[in-house]
């Protein structure tokens, strides 16, 4: 008897001792309603954690999932990015049109359509007027000493358009040019010239005109011309 009176006193204290830790465990939250939820996770943890926790033998989902765990990250520095190379672009693009052409100045320094002496070529030409040629070659078309310009620093050039009497075709000039660098020392000056039909009948002049230019470029580089005709 008085072994079932102890044996019934062991399971009510084990029953009772169930009973109180399950109310202890309800109280202190040990089953969860809602998920847990960390937070926004930082765009460097995220990446790593995706390189590790991929395997080896699916190297390919590791390679989409962490481009697509950094893009978002990534977005605005690629952005930055494609925009100095569009401005470098356009640097490169605006370069390459200027190198075709060549900002030089040029003047006029003398200009008429008589010459001051008789020139023994007919025909028009152009060419260039050396220091040592500069009075001799000035005198002899105009007859107003042209002053000398700065050789050291340039050079002159005489665009003659050779005798017009009026009634033959030939090419006048337009009064208008352009230059083209060429090469490394090397500077094409483009003559715009209009092409003037002949006339008839017609009466040549007894004293044709000669038009001349005389033009002073701020350059050093060789130079050779070519005609440009123009409707």
């Amino acid at each position: 008897m008085n072994n079932l009176s102890a044996f019934n006193k062991q399971n009510f204290l084990m029953f009772f001792s169930i009973l109180f830790a399950g109310v202890m465990l309800q109280g202190c939250g040990g089953q969860r309603d809602e998920p847990f939820d960390p937070g926004e996770t930082p765009c460097s943890s995220s990446s790593s954690s995706s390189s590790s926790s991929v395997s080896s033998s699916s190297s390919s989902i590791s390679s989409s999932s962490s481009s697509s765990s950094s893009s978002s990250c990534s977005s605005s520095s690629r952005s930055s990015s494609s925009s100095s190379k569009s401005s470098s672009s356009n640097s490169s693009t605006l370069s390459s049109a200027s190198a075709s052409s060549a900002a030089v100045e040029i003047s006029l320094i003398g200009s008429g359509t008589k010459t001051n002496t008789t020139i023994e070529t007919a025909g028009k030409k152009a060419q260039v007027v050396t220091e040592s040629e500069f009075n001799n070659i000035t005198g002899a078309y105009s007859s107003i000493n042209l002053t000398a310009p700065v050789f050291t620093e340039g050079q002159v050039f005489l665009i003659d358009d050779g005798d017009v009497n009026g009634c033959d075709a030939h090419f006048e000039f337009q009064e208008n040019l352009t230059t083209k660098e060429v090469g490394d020392n090397g500077l094409k000056v483009l003559l715009d010239y209009r092409e003037k039909p002949s006339k008839s009948p017609c009466t040549p002049s007894v004293s044709p005109s000669r038009p001349y230019y005389f033009y002073y470029i701020k350059s050093k580089k060789l130079l050779a011309f070519e005609d440009n005709i123009v409707d």
